[in-house]
């Protein structure tokens, strides 16, 4: 199966390919990471525990700024999380760290990232850098959520990858 993951889902496929990774022939990963670096930690978990304070508006406004503005009011329409699991998931993530493992991944992995994306640019190269098979594309006029930002260059680059034969014939 092939599995795409965006931003928390590209943890999440990441982390089932890592376990599974006889079932997963090609894996795209979106502004994903193995793991953040100190100071990010350290933010994300600042930022756990303020969100557990804000009211629930405010939360939601919060997570769905990085959507393109003609999607960003059915992504808030239809965001149904507590600050607690909000804050349970920045937790999740900040602990997040799989940096040992990505170099036993041996299937074609596509980290996308976008242009705007400026805190996710780094990790996505240095998680690109660290898969064996792994291959950075960084989406022009995207940022945070490639996908709808640019989904003309989104779609051209996940199906060209998807679509291409693989060298080591997995």
């Amino acid at each position: 199966m092939d599995v795409c993951g965006v931003s928390l889902g590209a943890l999440v496929a990441l982390g089932v390919a890592l376990r599974e990774p006889h079932a997963v022939r090609r894996l795209v990963l979106v502004a994903g990471f193995a793991r953040l670096p100190r100071h990010l930690r350290a933010l994300q978990y600042a930022m756990a525990a303020a969100v557990r304070v804000l009211p629930e508006t405010r939360v939601r406004r919060g997570l769905t700024e990085g959507v393109p503005p003609p999607f960003r009011a059915d992504a808030l329409g239809e965001l149904q999380v507590s600050r607690a699991d909000v804050a349970r998931v920045m937790r999740d993530g900040a602990r997040f760290d799989v940096h040992e493992l990505v170099g036993t991944l041996d299937i074609p992995v596509l980290v996308v990232c976008g242009a705007r994306d400026r805190v996710n640019l780094a990790l996505s190269r240095r998680l690109a850098d660290a898969l064996p098979r792994g291959r950075l594309e960084i989406v022009a006029d995207a940022c945070h959520v490639a996908n709808p930002d640019a989904p003309a260059s989104f779609t051209r680059l996940l199906r060209a990858f998807l679509d291409a034969p693989d060298p080591a014939g997995s």
